[in-house]
């Protein structure tokens, strides 16, 4: 009984050590696999296996607070190598690092003689030339215009006038909410009274949206009242200066992810205004100057451009037609904020939603170039992204920011807004509006008024000659009369002389 009883439990004693010694092995083939699979990440460029690791790797070191994702999971020269890459206008990895767009395209949209000088570097003309003065359109709108109908949202006209000239009213309103333009893209918002279109975009990867605005005079950038301490929410800038719309601008400075927004990154301008640190030349710019021309790139000198309102970041999209970025381009996948300008001066601004699985991972920088130049802009750059892209239109959030804070989004240091067409009476923004008006009504008056001269001026010429013409004409008649009657008198003079002597004595 006793031989028996230990043969048993040998038995159970060599099944466990059998079960652990299988677990164990399992534990170190699971192991051995995903040693080579971290291997084979790290050390091969697989294509597909090596793109992913790259996007995870630039995601992660292009937020504030989740670099350690990079950082702890790939050795740190994978990290540099990866890095490396990445586009920065600044750094003139984008062609030059002086390039400026918005003249030298200007000038051939335009077609009647464009700017009147080159910046640094000759890369493009000064952006204060006649170049958009009463450009013409990108292309026309096109499609039935009923709900579900498909537009050509794409190349929608906008305003002329850009350079102070009469502006072009746009053509009878045909879109609707509800309508797809040529992308397959949905109209989300069509606010005629406000000339202003929302277009959603969605795809596997990201949800994003444009914002249209045909008046680019209207699309201003403005800061916040409590410099270097507190940023303001969306709603009160669209509130205090009287906007229907509005996006972010710059980036701030964000410990651990609980910035005010009161300490702007880079440097902006409001209305004139300047407001910022360290480099103007360290990021990159997105403005418009008194002509409403949109102006990008390293901008190193705001007056020398008449930079009315701008906001930096990076890096440049597209500039004097050319897309600068393709693919991530060193940036990864993130939540966007971007804005550009089409040849006829219509302001296209976009925010794309990311971070949020099931909804929206993010886009790439490379990503949103295409889809503006698909949109027909020809300068275009990215604002500050992340959690603190966000797109407001009348006092509501359109889209899902990134942040806990998803009604309001979070405290700006400063923000792009659409001012509405009809601005109340005392407000900045109406003396700007008027002042743009009377601009717009003085050239125009001056342009009749030459036109009025050139047309008296032409009669009083004409009448003149006229005037010569007669007076010719009765010198020479009375010439002819006085030589006719001389011939006469002296014919008279001569037969008179003949009958004296005829009648004379002789001699």
């Amino acid at each position: 009984m006793g031989s028996g009883k230990r043969s048993k439990k040998g038995e159970e004693g060599t099944d466990r050590r059998q079960g652990a010694a299988a677990i164990l092995m399992r534990v170190n083939i699971a192991f051995a696999l995903l040693a080579t699979l971290y291997m084979t990440t790290v050390f091969s460029d697989i294509p597909g296996l090596s793109d992913l690791r790259d996007i995870w790797i630039e995601t992660a070191m292009t937020t504030a607070d989740h670099q350690w994702l990079a950082t702890r999971l790939f050795p740190g020269w994978l990290v540099d190598r990866v890095m490396s890459r990445q586009v920065v206008t600044e750094e003139g990895t984008i062609s030059n690092p002086d390039l400026l767009g918005g003249g030298e395209w200007a000038a051939q949209a335009a077609g009647d003689g464009g700017a009147d000088g080159q910046t640094d570097g000759g890369a493009a003309q000064n952006p204060g030339g006649a170049g958009l003065s009463g450009g013409s359109g990108v292309g026309s709108g096109s499609g039935a215009g009923a709900d579900g109908g498909t537009q050509n949202l794409a190349r929608q006209p906008g305003l002329g006038g850009l350079g102070g000239g009469a502006a072009i009213e746009p053509a009878a309103p045909t879109i609707r909410v509800g309508d797809k333009d040529e992308f397959g893209n949905k109209v989300i918002v069509r606010d005629e009274a406000e000339d202003l279109t929302v277009i959603e975009l969605r795809t596997a990867g990201y949800v994003g949206r444009l914002m249209i605005v045909s008046d680019p005079s209207r699309v201003v950038v403005r800061h916040t009242r409590s410099k270097g301490s507190q940023g303001q929410l969306l709603s009160a800038y669209l509130k205090e200066h009287d906007a229907i719309a509005g996006m972010n601008g710059n980036g701030f400075d964000d410990p651990e992810g609980h910035g005010k927004g009161g300490v702007i990154i880079g440097w902006s301008v409001a209305d004139g205004k300047v407001w910022g640190n360290g480099s103007k030349s360290e990021y990159a710019s997105v403005g418009l100057n008194d002509n409403h021309t949109m102006v990008v790139g390293i901008i190193k000198d705001f007056e020398k451009y008449r930079i009315r309102d701008l906001a930096q970041y990076g890096p440049t999209l597209i500039a004097d037609g050319k897309t600068l970025v393709k693919g991530s381009a060193g940036w990864g996948m993130q939540p966007r904020t971007a804005i550009g300008q089409r040849a006829d001066g219509t302001i296209v601004m976009a925010t794309f939603d990311g971070r949020q699985p099931g909804h929206s991972l993010g886009i790439s920088a490379g990503e949103v170039a295409a889809i503006l130049a698909d949109y027909g802009c020809v300068n275009a750059g990215l604002c500050d992204g992340g959690s603190s892209s966000v797109m407001m239109y009348d006092g509501e959030i359109i889209g899902s920011p990134s942040t806990p804070m998803k009604t309001t989004g979070r405290y700006l240091p400063n923000a792009f807004l659409v001012l509405r067409k009809d601005a109340p009476a005392g407000t900045p923004e109406k003396a700007a509006q008027t002042a743009d008006a009377a601009a717009t009504a003085a050239t125009t008056t001056a342009a009749v008024g030459t036109a009025a001269a050139k047309e008296t001026a032409a009669a009083i010429a004409k009448e003149i000659a006229a005037a010569t013409e007669t007076v010719a004409t009765t010198a020479a008649a009375t010439a002819a009369a006085g030589t006719a009657a001389a011939k006469e008198t002296a014919a008279a003079s001569a037969a008179a002389s003949a009958k004296t002597a005829a009648s004379a004595p002789n001699a």
